[in-house]
């Protein structure tokens, strides 16, 4: 192929006429100007960035994976130490479950005898228990006699039991007379407090057993007539008896009879202040004893009548606490006279003012068939103060009765229909009397109270001998006492202090500020 170099026909290149680019178009070059000032323009108006300070830029992606392996492997030995620690030998399995702690004794009592309770206490782990305690939490009721071993002193209740060895156990036993009322349940309760070996931590056992008091050992009976009148004298017998081996102290004796039934005397005395009351005291073991009551029925009272009595204690804070009670029946025939003491139309205990006009009416009546022959009917209306509570010289009584210190008496002689009450018969009698009209100056009793009752006395029927005497109930009036109020001016500051001085309101001569 023919070249430049070797073809004489092709002529050579001229220096003078290089290679141009190619003109572009006016419009072009004005396009081009505008595009290129609108990108500095951009630039120039963009916020500018603040380089006075350095933000820290997110973490790597490797970084982060760097630290959740930390983290992992915190949590690995974490868990790994926890299962140390729990599935260690000895304390790692240790849960206490094979420590027992039993309370044996019976679960009903009787009061007043005595009565044993052991603690078995055993270690079935195997590791030893030490420092190991044992705590007794006894009902008052219980008094403790003996222990064995002997607490320590100043711990009536604790027991130092000291290292318990695996597999081994013990005993504390407590022994008491259980004095409580009947029906009482009574908790006891034993606390083991130990640490096992190798623990720093203390555990604990806990065991409850409840006793019930069923019975008594003070035993009670009573005795006396099963058929009587209004007006007979009544002996009624209460036998006590300690049938325990041990000794039980402050013992009392009540009497459990209707309002109907009146004692007279008993054998020994009541308890002063306290009606139908004994104080026995200490009752020795299978000590025997009887209180004996003499009385009588109300003139009203008739048909089937409960009387006996209560035995018991008197707890530490002087409250009676029953331990058997027991009665018999007493059947009270229908009087052939009944009568009926009344107070201003009542029958019933109530109150009166001072200044008072007491009005008294006494009823009478012949329920039987036989004739009553010389009747007489006395009022008695006895003071509890010293000194006379009614106007006896004020005495309003129009059948004219004798009077005897406190006592007003209707016979045959002031009324001559008490000489015979046919049957069927009836009467009533009415007098007044005037309470005081103000406490007595110097009274050591400062209640003031009237007690009154009527007794009706039959010398024969029909003609036979009988000499019975009826009561009525007795029936106290108390006086409500008068309120006295007073008032006085005082200046205070405002501290409630009083700045003021001399009388008020003020008086002639004398300064008041």
């Amino acid at each position: 192929m023919p070249t430049p170099e070797n073809n004489p026909q092709t002529p050579a290149p001229d220096a003078s006429k290089a290679w141009k680019a190619p003109q572009m178009p006016a419009s072009y070059e004005q396009d081009l100007d505008k595009g290129l000032h609108g990108i500095y323009d951009a630039e120039r108006d963009a916020p500018k960035e603040d380089m006075s300070r350095l933000e820290q830029a997110d973490h790597s992606t490797a970084k982060r994976v760097l630290v959740g392996m930390m983290a992992f492997f915190a949590m690995l030995a974490a868990v790994s130490w926890a299962g140390f620690f729990f599935f260690a030998p000895g304390k790692a399995r240790f849960e206490g479950d094979k420590v027992k702690v039993d309370i044996e004794g019976p679960a009903q009592v009787k009061s007043g005898d005595l009565v044993t309770y052991a603690v078995h206490y055993t270690n079935g782990h195997d590791i030893a228990l030490g420092t190991a305690s044992l705590e007794l939490r006894l009902p008052k009721e219980l008094r403790v006699t003996k222990t064995d071993p002997a607490v320590v002193e100043g711990s009536p209740s604790t027991w130092q039991i000291g290292s318990i060895a695996p597999g081994k156990d013990g005993l504390v036993s407590v022994e008491g007379v259980a004095l409580a009322p009947l029906a009482k349940d009574m908790d006891i309760q034993a606390i083991l407090t130990y640490r096992p070996a190798d623990f720093n931590s203390e555990f604990q056992k806990v065991t409850t057993r409840t006793v019930t008091v069923t019975d008594s050992a003070l035993e009670l009976a009573a005795s006396g007539p099963t058929k009587v009148l209004p007006g007979d004298k009544v002996v009624l017998k209460l036998d006590y008896h300690n049938a325990s081996a041990q000794a039980i102290e402050n013992v009392h004796l009540r009497g459990a009879w209707p309002d109907a039934f009146i004692p007279e005397s008993s054998v020994p005395k009541m308890i002063d202040g306290i009606p139908n009351e004994w104080n026995v005291g200490t009752l020795k073991p299978d000590a025997k004893g009887t209180v004996t009551v003499t009385g009588s029925f109300a003139s009203a009272a008739e048909g089937a009548q409960d009387v006996g009595g209560q035995i018991g204690y008197a707890d530490k804070d002087a409250v009676f606490q029953l331990q058997r009670e027991t009665k018999y029946v007493a059947t009270v025939l229908k009087g052939d006279l009944v009568s009926a003491l009344i107070l201003n139309g009542k029958a019933t205990d109530q109150p009166i003012r001072f200044g008072d006009k007491l009005r008294y009416s006494v009823t009478y009546k012949n329920t039987g068939t036989a004739s009553l022959e010389d009747v007489s009917l006395a009022v008695h209306i006895e003071p509890s103060a010293q000194g006379k509570l009614v106007k006896w010289a004020e005495l309003n009584d129009k059948a004219a009765g004798t009077l005897s210190g406190n006592v007003l008496t209707w016979t045959k002689k002031q009324i001559p229909s008490l000489a015979k009450i046919g049957a069927g018969e009836e009467g009533t009698l009415n007098f007044d009397l005037p309470f005081i009209d103000a406490p007595l100056p110097g009274a050591k009793d400062p209640v003031y109270v009237l007690t009154s009752w009527l007794e009706a006395h039959v010398t024969t029927i029909d003609g036979d001998k009988a000499d019975r005497t009826a009561k009525t109930q007795p029936m106290v009036a108390k006086a409500l006492s008068d309120t006295a109020l007073s008032s006085t001016a005082r200046y205070f500051d405002q501290d409630n202090v009083p700045v003021g001085t001399g009388p008020l309101p003020p008086e002639t001569g004398k300064p008041t500020t």
